[in-house]
């Protein structure tokens, strides 16, 4: 009973004597009741676990570490800047469109911050951004007002500099057709790209896309307005992060473009009309008084090109009458293209449209060679001298119609031009609002005339530049 006894307290000894060991260390050998233990050997197999245990955990808690803070591949963080979208007067359009569009690309969206023009809650939109994915992209603040501080922000976060990109440069000369030295600074401004990175091209305003590479990712800026945003996601950014990141190099996409007709009518005739296959992603932007519709399928594949191209059908069907393309042309590159086809010259004399005309019809690439010459004044007698006019003729004749069909006539005779169009002195017509009538002189002496009517400030003058090539492309033979 006693020997019993004894040898549970010599068992019980022994044990704590181990764990001692193990967590501690310990003498090489314990003497009890009955015998001398060597536990030399335990010793070392204990400091061997232990060692192993303590690896192990430090291996599980920098992979939990690096699980939580580490940025995760195929994602990106989206930041949208503009304080209007804080304060509920526009509402935010880019993260439906950027993640309906590059979802599918098999990029996903891993959160979003809408944040004002200020240069600190930028700041901190981007050091979360790039915590939770190696690729952010942010919206807006691009613009040449003082209120646009994206690029300048941006370059201090980066730690990139900026410096001018002569094509960037010598496309701003061309599109405002003067030289470099008379660009203001705030337009000059926007030729300045990262010198770590680059550009994406923008087809319809002046702010290139930036692109920060911060070594481990990108940042990338995107214009605001959702027209130059969207085009550029789909010609530009879509094949960098083709790339650099291996997604998917495209969807297969339609893009119809609507004139003369409301977002909402477009949306509900194509509803009641047209049954749209599975897996169709729709979205719809409108600028100056012109409507794009994009329809998107996930997979670029034959398949997938024949069910947009039976519904490309099936929509010019229904609304073919408002639609000027089913592709990435502008209105101004459709204008120009059929001028070109049909080897027509234009003239252009503008007074109710101060030379916008002109300014929109420069910046398609399909321009050159289709504009004979082109006269801007803020009243048509401004334009007498300049057109071989005398005052006394212009003065003579009292109808209005009559006096656009003078200077068209004689614009026509200047430039060789078969095609004029002359937009007359605007008059008010209230409400901020006014009219002015316009001619379009075509081949053969035949006339077409119309009213225009318009909001005067500054903001709808797209709207207005809309009207007038939308009667050009109606209009040219």
């Amino acid at each position: 009973m006693r020997s019993r006894a004894a040898a549970k307290d010599s068992n019980k000894r022994l044990s704590c004597a181990l764990l001692n060991l193990f967590f501690h260390g310990g003498q090489d050998s314990f003497n009890f009741p009955f015998r001398q233990f060597n536990l030399t050997p335990y010793i070392e197999a204990m400091r061997t676990i232990r060692l192993w245990l303590i690896l192990l955990s430090l291996c599980v808690g920098i992979s939990l570490l690096s699980a939580e803070q580490s940025p995760r591949e195929n994602t990106y963080y989206l930041v949208i800047t503009g304080g209007e979208l804080l304060d509920g007067t526009v509402t935010d359009a880019h993260t439906p469109f950027l993640t309906k569009t590059l979802y599918p690309l098999g990029l996903k969206c891993v959160g979003v911050s809408i944040v004002d023009d200020l240069d600190e809650d930028l700041i901190a939109a981007y050091r979360y951004g790039t915590n939770k994915s190696r690729l952010v992209l942010v919206t807006g603040g691009l613009g040449p007002t003082d209120n646009d501080i994206t690029r300048q922000t941006l370059s201090q976060c980066t730690g990139i500099p900026l410096k001018e990109h002569p094509d960037l440069l010598r496309d701003m000369t061309r599109r405002f057709n003067i030289s470099e030295n008379e660009i203001r600074p705030n337009l000059r401004r926007q030729t300045q790209v990262p010198v770590q990175g680059g550009y994406l091209k923008n087809s319809y305003g002046t702010a290139a896309g930036l692109v920060f590479d911060i070594g481990h990712g990108h940042v990338i800026a995107l214009p605001g307005p959702p027209r130059e945003l969207q085009s550029m996601v789909r010609q530009e950014l879509i094949p960098f992060l083709s790339k650099h990141y291996g997604i998917r190099a495209q969807a297969t996409v339609l893009t119809v473009r609507f004139l003369g007709i409301g977002q909402s009518q477009i949306d509900h005739v194509l509803k009641q009309k047209i049954q749209f296959p599975p897996g169709l992603i729709v979205g719809s932007t409108f600028e100056g008084s012109r409507v794009d519709f994009t329809f998107s399928l996930a997979d670029d594949s034959t398949a997938a090109r024949q069910t947009l191209d039976k519904l490309k059908a099936q929509v010019l069907e229904v609304l073919g009458d408002n639609i000027y393309a089913t592709n990435s042309d502008t209105l101004e590159d459709v204008v120009c293209s059929r001028l070109r086809e049909r080897q027509h010259k234009l003239a252009l004399v503008e007074v109710g449209s101060a030379g916008a005309v002109m300014a929109a019809l420069s910046k398609s690439a399909a321009a050159q060679g289709t504009i004979a010459q082109s006269w801007a004044a803020h009243e048509e007698a401004g334009l007498y001298r300049s057109l071989n006019i005398f005052q006394e003729e212009g003065q003579r004749t009292s109808n209005a119609a009559d006096r656009l069909k003078l200077l068209a006539n004689n614009a026509a005779r200047i430039s060789g031009a078969d095609c004029v169009l002359v937009t007359g002195t605007p008059q008010s017509a209230g409400s901020g609002s006014a009219t002015f009538s316009a001619v379009l002189k075509l081949p053969g002496n035949q006339w077409v005339e119309q009213n225009f009517v318009f909001r005067t400030s500054a903001e709808n003058q797209p709207a207005l530049v809309t009207q007038l090539l939308g009667f050009l492309w109606k209009k040219l033979p």
